[in-house]
């Protein structure tokens, strides 16, 4: 309860001051996964996370609510995996009673690992029954948005018929986007692989603004958007949602690169987003 208030506090903060600004968790993997389930859980006291639809009409009495789609970038990752099992639990909630809007979970990994993946999903399924659907597809980060743009087709496409307009199709399914995927340690080019980090989130966002505002982004970005390595905060005392990394350097070295990347790459999504319409949270 405590964490749920703080989160509310600091929210309202943000929103007052019109600040486009990170949330900052200084905590583990599992605190991450938190404000994620809460995203989901919490009834709409975070209006610009909230992707449960209002309450139903008698006119849509046969489907309780719009159909969750949740598609995770970087899948097969420690994190990603995890944030897999956190929206499996919370699907599995919330389409209790609603059975024609049943959610899925679109798992995006390397085409490699498709195979792997799948077996792995199916093996947790067969072991622990919850009501909803895994789909494994492939993806490339750097592949001007081809592969997420055949898993957003799939999304909306999947909940209604040939027939159906695509205005019908976006209306009957609400769709988030986890973007995880990042290439993170040493590489013959560590210069080349923080642009193509850069230029995989800047995929992300044009790619999903065709569904704006009818979609959202959770971007896992990292305090080293937030501060260089000895960086100290900007009011000298902790870092606060106003404090950027202005130290690391692209082309340093691969741990300076990488921090380069996570602040350009925070950058971006925050420009991309407000200039296509997309809803966007991001977690550090």
């Amino acid at each position: 309860h405590v964490l749920l208030l703080a989160l509310e506090i600091e929210y309202d903060k943000m929103i007052s001051r019109n600040s486009c600004a990170s949330f900052l968790l200084f905590g583990n993997v599992a605190s991450i996964l938190l404000l994620v389930h809460v995203a989901f859980v919490l009834p709409k006291s975070i209006s610009s996370l909230a992707l449960h639809a209002p309450a139903p009409t008698a006119a849509a009495a046969a489907c309780q609510r719009q159909r969750l789609v949740s598609i995770v970038t970087g899948a097969s990752g420690f994190v990603g995996r995890e944030v897999v099992h956190a929206l499996r639990r919370d699907a599995a909630t919330s389409s209790s009673g609603a059975p024609d809007c049943k959610d899925e979970v679109l798992c995006l990994v390397r085409g490699r690992r498709v195979d792997e993946e799948t077996r792995y999903w199916d093996g947790v399924s067969r072991r622990d029954a919850q009501d909803c659907a895994i789909r494994v597809m492939p993806y490339e980060m750097c592949d001007g948005g081809q592969t997420l743009a055949n898993a957003l087709e799939y999304a909306y496409g999947s909940s209604s018929s040939s027939s159906d307009s695509d205005d019908a199709a976006t209306s009957s399914t609400k769709c988030c986007v986890y973007h995880v995927a990042s290439v993170f340690g040493p590489t013959d080019d560590h210069r080349q692989t923080a642009l193509d980090n850069v230029r995989g989130t800047e995929e992300v966002v044009k790619t999903m603004s065709k569904y704006a505002p009818n979609i959202k982004l959770v971007l896992t970005s990292s305090m080293a958007a937030v501060r260089a390595t000895n960086q100290p905060p900007k009011n000298g005392r902790w870092y606060t949602p106003d404090d950027w990394n202005t130290m690391s350097q692209l082309g340093t070295n691969w741990g300076s690169s990488y921090q380069w990347s996570k602040t350009q790459s925070e950058r971006r999504a925050w420009e991309l987003c407000q200039q296509y319409d997309v809803p966007l949270t991001v977690l550090c």
